[in-house]
């Protein structure tokens, strides 16, 4: 299994930038970033699958790797936490 440094999720070619409640947690308000070295990340895959669900588009589960200021997407989350 591959090292990683954590997850961001993608929706609709754009990365998830931060998820606000704003008063309510059943409709989230979703910010989306162009640059995946901006994005939101997650250190497990059951906190990224949590948020996924939470924002109910769906989406898709990157695994990263920190390089120097930048991020390196190694692939995607498969359905038991496995690399796909």
């Amino acid at each position: 299994m591959k090292q990683y440094d954590g997850f961001v999720l993608k929706i609709g070619g754009k990365y998830v930038g931060a998820i606000l409640a704003n008063g309510h947690p059943e409709k989230p308000v979703v910010y989306y970033m162009d640059d995946p070295d901006n994005a939101k990340t997650w250190k497990t895959p059951q906190a990224v699958r949590k948020a996924r669900a939470r924002i109910g588009k769906g989406g898709d589960i990157l695994i990263y790797q920190q390089e120097g200021r930048g991020r390196r997407i190694m692939g995607h989350l498969g359905k038991e936490g496995e690399e796909a």
